[in-house]
This record gives structure tokens, C-alpha cells and sequence, in this order.
């Protein structure tokens, strides 16, 4: 199933024996809208939330990426995803079979890798987007066409991460550029490594100022990275493994 600049409402649905084993959007949204946990959602090239507009994640909910170059979700609006602790809200590659089940369809026959896709830009800086209960998973690209590294990649927005675990990204989870009032707390940020390039947990530049309590940073290359104009306040509760 595909769909593109509309905003259909799914239940119940299951699907097999496909392509893809999923709903395949595209394009953007000009209004208000809720994913939910059904199949998982496909984006191929790159989908936009639109300024003024939010884009809701339901508990459950897996959104999955099917190529490294291209596949990416920009904010301009809002993003709000509402996982819990028993049923996270999942961003990922369409070969990780560990959330969504076989949605490419291929068995075995395929594997997840950092740098899958490319990421989640939030560009909005007068809406607070909000991520709890969240994974996110084997974006970040590669390609050195793309400057923007980063699975979650903030510039001049707000961005709040509860519960969540940014993990197995490429060079670097989360990058902030000019973002003054994210908060992180209670999560864990861990395993971005690689032997052909630096990697990073937290990348800080243009006068970042994030708020990070209770979030374990573990097997990263480094935890976090701060330029000269750019600090992290520390509100207790914090470890480096």
C-alpha cells in the first residue's frame, strides 16, 4: 500500500508475501495526522511534517527506511511520539527485522547496518517536538554528499528525549546545531563506533545548550563532543561506560 500527501487512517491490517510487508508513504503532510501501531510505515525518499502541522506516533508505532542516500524525515512542524515502556515507538532500517517483523520480505537475507538511512531533521524553533519511549536505529548517513550526520539531527530546534535509546547509528546519534533548549533524560545513547571515522554520542556545535539527566552514554567513540560555543548542563544522574 502506498500513500503520498494524504492521510488515511489504518487498523488491523497484516500483510505477507509483498514487496514490502508495509504502508509505503511519501511526500509530506499540510495537516495534522496520527501513525499507529499497524503495519509498519515505509519512507522511501524524504517526508516532511510541514510548519504548523504535528505528526503523532502511537504506541507501537514503527516507521522503517529504505535507503541510505535518501530516506529521511524532516520537521518543520511538530513530531511527537508517545511509545511506552512496553511498546516503544520505533525508527529504524527496513532491514531490521527486530521491530515490524520481515518487512522487506527477504528472511534472512539481509541484515541492518549504521547508516541504513539518513535521519530525522527538526528544523522548527518555536514547536518542542518530543520523543519518549523511542528507538532509533542505523541512521545517520554515510554518504559523503551528505553533511548532515546525525540520526537526530537539530538545527535552531527543540527537541525533548524521555525513555528512549538512541543506538547503532553512523558516526554520530545526535547532532545539535544552535538548539538551546533540548532536554534528554532517562535515556541511553550508545554504541555509535566505526574504524574508518570518528564517531560521537552527542555532537554540540553553535551554541548548543542541552539539559541531560539520568542517560547513560556506553561504547561510544566519544560521549559527547562540545565546541567552543556550545555546553551541556549536567542535572545529576549521568553515566560514561
Amino acid at each position: 500500500m502506498e500513500v503520498g500527501n494524504a492521510t488515511p487512517t489504518f487498523s488491523g491490517n497484516t500483510a505477507s508475501g509483498n514487496g514490502y510487508n508495509g504502508i509505503i508513504i511519501g511526500n509530506n503532510i499540510a495537516q495534522d495526522y496520527t501513525f499507529t501501531a499497524n503495519l509498519p510505515y515505509v519512507i522511501g525518499g524524504a517526508y516532511t511534517v510541514r510548519a504548523g502541522t504535528t505528526l503523532t506516533l502511537m504506541p507501537g508505532t514503527v516507521v522503517k527506511f529504505s535507503d541510505y542516500y535518501t530516506s529521511s524525515l524532516s520537521v518543520a512542524g511538530a513530531l511527537i511520539a508517545k511509545g511506552t515502556d512496553a511498546n516503544n515507538v520505533a525508527f529504524t532500517s527496513l532491514k531490521d527485522d527486530t521491530f515490524g517483523g520481515d518487512t522487506n520480505n527477504d528472511g534472512s537475507a539481509s541484515a541492518p547496518a549504521p547508516g541504513d538511512w539518513t535521519n530525522i531533521a527538526f528544523t522548527q524553533s518555536t514547536a518542542t517536538s518530543t520523543l519518549t519511549y523511542t528507538r532509533v536505529r542505523f541512521g545517520s548517513p554515510r554518504s559523503s554528499f551528505n553533511p548532515d550526520k546525525g540520526a537526530l539531527r537539530l538545527k535552531n530546534a527543540a527537541l525533548e528525549i524521555h525513555n528512549s535509546i538512541i543506538e547503532l547509528n553512523y558516526a554520530i546519534g545526535i547532532w545539535m546545531q544552535s538548539s538551546t533548549s533540548t532536554l534528554i533524560a532517562d535515556s541511553i545513547i550508545r554504541e555509535h563506533r566505526d574504524t574508518t571515522t570518528e564517531t560521537f554520542g552527542l555532537f554540540l556545535t553553535a551554541s548548543s545548550t542541552p539539559t541531560i539527566s539520568g542517560t547513560t552514554f556506553k561504547l561510544n567513540g566519544t560521549h559527547i563532543f562540545t565546541d567552543k560555543t556550545s555546553t551541556t548542563t549536567d542535572a545529576g544522574g549521568n553515566t560514561f561506560e
